[in-house]
């Protein structure tokens, strides 16, 4: 069985909403409608350390969870339904920046890692048509008004995301 893996290359986080998939007999479409969830919440890779999953249509999206001296952390793919878009501290990149998903109640959220836990597995190779994706809450204030990690963005700034799809063996 080929698998084919979705990657996503950026230094910080962004939500990801609804991969639709089009036309009829193709991949179910991940829409995180599937993953149960109590209302203004969110789901993290809690099973244990290391790369664990959840499944939303035909997608397997991979979570990390990484337990330090520092404190638990999570990267990859989270799944949340919260649509309030006030800014406090770090939890708040389980919130959307526009407010919740473009249809549904359930979204997607991903930040970057350095250990894995950020492919996007398909059940079979196809086309994947389209997805919506927009910033998370922390990472809109932080380019809006800078932080410890990054300046404030001026008119010159961007931000940019790369997706490359691999047929084949994790690379």
């Amino acid at each position: 069985m080929k698998k084919c893996y979705l990657f996503l290359a950026l230094a910080a986080g962004l939500l990801l909403a609804s991969c639709q998939n089009e036309p009829e007999n193709q991949l179910k479409k991940g829409d995180f409608e599937d993953v149960e969830l109590k209302a203004d919440s969110y789901w993290t890779a809690d099973t244990n350390d290391g790369i664990n999953s959840f499944t939303s249509g035909d997608f397997t999206f991979e979570s990390y969870k990484m337990v330090s001296d520092y404190g638990t952390y999570y990267y990859g793919f989270m799944v949340s339904n919260i649509t309030n878009t006030e800014f406090k501290d770090y939890t708040d990149a389980y919130k959307s920046a526009c407010g919740g998903p473009r249809a549904g109640k359930n979204y997607a959220i991903w930040n970057s890692s350095y250990s894995g836990g950020d492919a996007v597995l398909l059940a079979k190779a196809t086309k994947v048509p389209g997805c919506y994706i927009t910033n998370n809450v922390y990472a809109y204030n932080s380019m809006l008004n800078g932080d410890a990690y990054a300046k404030k963005f001026g008119a010159d700034d961007w931000f940019l995301l790369t997706i490359t799809g691999h047929n084949g063996e994790q690379m």
